[in-house]
């Protein structure tokens, strides 16, 4: 639910993408991105968009809250990473890989 709420606070004030998760970090850059727990998968990304994510780039970032699916889009803009809305997914699909 945290990081939901920081995903909300981008959108809604004026804080930028890099501000709300600049604590976020990966611990262990040899792990798949599938052996990762949700909290250390979610970190990963985030890290990813600020750090690596090329300029004029976008990426949709689904959050699993409470049951329900949220996403949101994550685009660059020169030196500045925008957060969109965070919205309810329709046709939240259950995947097992």
């Amino acid at each position: 639910m945290e990081n939901f709420t920081r995903l909300q606070e981008c959108y809604k004030k004026n804080m930028t993408f890099k501000q709300a998760f600049f604590q976020f970090g990966v611990t262990d850059y040899d792990k798949k991105l599938k052996g990762l727990n949700e909290k250390e998968e979610f970190s990963t990304l985030v890290n990813w968009a600020i750090n690596q994510l090329p300029s004029f780039e976008s990426i949709d970032l689904r959050h699993r809250v409470n049951g329900k699916l949220y996403q949101t889009n994550i685009c660059k803009r020169a030196r500045e990473t925008l957060v969109g809305k965070p919205a309810v997914k329709d046709n939240q699909v259950e995947t097992t890989q």
